[in-house]
């Protein structure tokens, strides 16, 4: 929804189970010279209007109740930094993939839904996206035997929503974990990201590591289990420092990285 100058313009909203004036309407302008200020720009969904002296005939407009509206019972919190609460959709209902991701007014489609996940193709009408993509995407998480006892830790992201920050963390078994180092996250950003820490404690032998990517409401998301063999003879060396686009990596001796089977959750 868009006001502006004293105008309103719909598009992309769910407008249902409301009580207008103790009515069972959902939304109500009642008098012509309201209704003026109404500019329907398709693809809502409005369920009960009767009395309502508003037209809704745009292109995707869908109204008049709706048996597979399917939306959750409850308001849930859903990962934005203010803690908004939102319905969820369920499978198979009507607002699924179809909406057009053209601009209402002079106002451009939001390419992310209220709690932060990113828009699929098909958008969703309303400000739930179902297969919404959150909100930080990581590409790669490696570690790289240094010289002697440490470990160069370095990852990618080709996206982030409301990350607040990273904490890596090491075990030599995979149950008990000791935190690393902890690394601003960018917050809000689309192009890559790159990163890079270093552990100049680890054990000699199997050290394994994981990511831990916590959002600015203290939700988090766990990474694959990575390990690297530290072996005190091996030596590597990174290139350009400090870190731009891209890195190498140079080896001199034992250098082993392999992906752990025991991981909690993945991005």
């Amino acid at each position: 929804m868009q006001n502006s100058s004293g105008q309103i313009y719909l598009k992309n909203n769910i407008v249902a189970n409301n009580t207008v004036n103790g009515s069972g309407e959902h939304i109500n302008f009642d008098g012509a010279t309201n209704s003026t200020y109404v500019n329907d720009n398709g693809y809502n969904i409005i369920e009960n209007r009767t009395g309502s002296s508003i037209t809704l005939n745009a292109t995707g407009n869908i109204t008049g109740n709706q048996a597979n509206l399917n939306l959750s019972n409850t308001l849930e919190v859903n990962g934005t930094s203010k803690s908004v609460k939102t319905l969820k959709f369920i499978t198979g209902s009507v607002a699924i993939d179809a909406v057009s991701s053209g601009a209402n007014g002079s106002i451009s489609f939001p390419v992310f839904d209220q709690r932060g996940a990113a828009r699929t193709e098909t958008t969703d009408i309303g400000t739930f996206e179902l297969n919404g993509t959150l909100p930080v995407e990581l590409s790669n998480f490696e570690a790289f035997n240094l010289n002697g006892n440490i470990v160069n830790l370095n990852w990618e992201t080709v996206s982030e929503f409301n990350n607040e920050f990273f904490e890596v963390s090491s075990s030599v078994d995979v149950e008990n974990w000791v935190k690393v180092c902890e690394t601003l996250g960018v917050g809000f950003s689309n192009p890559l990201n790159i990163y890079l820490e270093i552990d100049r404690y680890a054990f000699i032998g199997l050290n394994y590591y994981q990511l831990k990517q916590i959002d600015f409401d203290v939700k988090y998301t766990l990474s694959k289990v990575i390990s690297v063999f530290v072996n005190t003879d091996s030596e590597s060396l990174i290139y350009p420092n400090p870190v731009n686009a891209a890195i190498s990596v140079k080896s001199i001796g034992l250098m082993v990285m392999e992906l752990s089977i025991n991981s909690e959750k993945f991005f």
